[in-house]
């Protein structure tokens, strides 16, 4: 079965626990097209998804809980990270939802300034 990944979804769709639900249950709905051509639906994350948080839980695992089984996530270590997340931490909560991670490299300081040491001296 062949998987196709949304890449991305405007931070606009996370800002309440009622618009992700509709989020989720657009994806859904996909799922199930893609399902009767032999494809898997999975979701991408950017940081959006994890900053949003709904008491305790960020939106990406309020997603995980309207989405059906079938849909999987491609997790993005970087943007979970940068989201705030504890990344093995969510890793181990999304559990077998996360069947890909996208694994890359950038800063780790938010307002760290992106200049080499040289030229970041104060004036």
């Amino acid at each position: 079965m062949g998987l196709i990944v949304d890449p991305f979804t405007s931070p606009q769709e996370w800002r309440t626990e009622q618009s992700v639900a509709a989020l989720a249950a657009r994806i859904n709905a996909r799922a199930q097209e893609a399902a009767a051509l032999g494809l898997r639906v999975g979701y991408h994350n950017h940081d959006h998804e994890i900053a949003t948080r709904f008491g305790a839980r960020t939106a990406l695992e309020v997603l995980v809980d309207h989405l059906d089984p079938t849909v999987c996530l491609e997790l993005d270590l970087f943007w979970a990270a940068w989201g705030g997340a504890d990344v093995p931490q969510l890793v181990a909560a999304l559990g077998q939802r996360v069947v890909a991670v996208h694994v890359r490299d950038g800063p780790t300081e938010r307002l760290k300034p992106r200049c080499l040491p040289d030229t970041c001296r104060a004036r």
